[in-house]
């Protein structure tokens, strides 16, 4: 009976499993890095050594092995939507030994923003809620789309008018602004406002 020599032979010596993970690998590829930098600029400034050419060049093929090492136990479309309104399409992906796993990929799914918000909701629990709560002109069709439903519906607003306490997300706020507009139109549709300096006793628990 023949006897395969590569199974004979097989020899593999155990691992804790935090050692294979790729982070792992690009963490030990960094202080490789780190370990051949201080012996090659050694040898830059003219300090020619063995030392420093077997440990400088050495490291840094360390780092290398392990670079590639952890390439190679990344996802294959390993992605991220970007930061900011919206949110990131979901993709079904495999890594290199078949396991399924989910990833984000930079495309947009919705803008979660002004009229994207009923869209999202829609998407979300398929139905117009009867309550909807909101705080700035982003939250505008909202609203309405709540409103617009049969039976007792409730839109509110909070509106952050308190620069002592909190902050002041007024019309001419880059971030969470409040429009004059929006203010009108709470008003012509029975919106409550709630405004967090007249109506707040208080607002941090500090306080």
């Amino acid at each position: 009976m023949k006897v395969d020599s590569a199974r004979r032979f097989r020899f593999v010596l155990p691992l804790p499993r935090f050692v294979l993970h790729p982070f792992t690998a690009v963490a030990v590829a960094a202080v490789h890095v780190y370990l051949a930098a201080g012996h090659l600029a050694e040898l830059a400034a003219g300090h020619v050594e063995w030392t420093h050419l077997w440990k400088g060049f050495g490291a840094l093929a360390g780092a290398y092995v392990f670079a590639a090492l952890a390439s190679r136990r990344m996802p294959t479309r390993l992605r991220y939507a970007p930061a900011g309104a919206g949110s990131g399409m979901v993709h079904s992906d495999r890594v290199p030994d078949g396991k399924p796993i989910l990833t984000k990929v930079p495309k947009l799914l919705l803008n979660d923003d002004k009229a994207g918000k009923p869209e999202g909701i829609h998407l979300v629990i398929g139905r117009r809620p009867v309550a909807a709560f909101g705080n700035s002109i982003g939250d505008k069709e909202m609203l309405e789309y709540t409103g617009a439903g049969d039976g007792a519906r409730l839109a509110m607003l909070v509106h952050h008018d308190d620069a002592g306490r909190e902050y002041d997300y007024g019309p001419k706020s880059k971030v969470g602004t409040f429009t004059d507009a929006l203010m009108a139109e709470a008003k012509k549709r029975g919106w409550i406002v709630i405004s967090m300096k007249n109506d707040w006793k208080r607002i941090f628990a500090f306080e």
